[in-house]
């Protein structure tokens, strides 16, 4: 009986432990999916949906610097948040007011009002480019 109560509180301090430096290990392992590439100069930068703020701000900096002529926003889902407060924007236009106000000309965006996944959109960019 002895050796059961170590054994579970072992066990009890190993999940503990595990359940606090999940967001750590968690982050350890997606590190190891991530490549991260030198930007290149190029016709035209894409910008998908999925946190719209952060991207935009990064498709700015990349437009400033001269990467790209035009930026294509992607994305149909209305952020829940924003449709709460009575702004039903999709992901592609919350990008383009982003960029926007970020100093990037409004004729050098385009916006692409569809997808709702990071496949979806891929299809959709390769249909537009080809």
């Amino acid at each position: 009986m002895h050796k059961a109560i170590k054994i579970l509180l072992f066990l009890f301090i190993f999940f503990l432990i595990t359940y606090f430096s999940r967001f750590l290990i968690l982050d350890s392992i997606g590190s190891a999916f991530v490549c991260e590439n030198n930007p290149e100069k190029a016709d035209v930068m894409i910008v998908l949906s999925g946190n719209a703020y952060d991207r935009g701000i990064e498709a700015a900096k990349l437009f400033q610097k001269g990467y790209a002529e035009k930026i294509i926003c992607t994305g149909k889902n209305i952020p829940a948040k924003l449709a709460k407060l009575g702004y039903p924007y999709p992901e592609s236009e919350i990008t383009k007011i982003n960029l926007i106000r970020h100093k990037v000309p409004e004729n050098a965006i385009e916006t692409i009002v569809e997808g709702t996944s990071t496949i979806e959109e891929s299809d959709i960019i390769l249909d537009y480019c080809v």
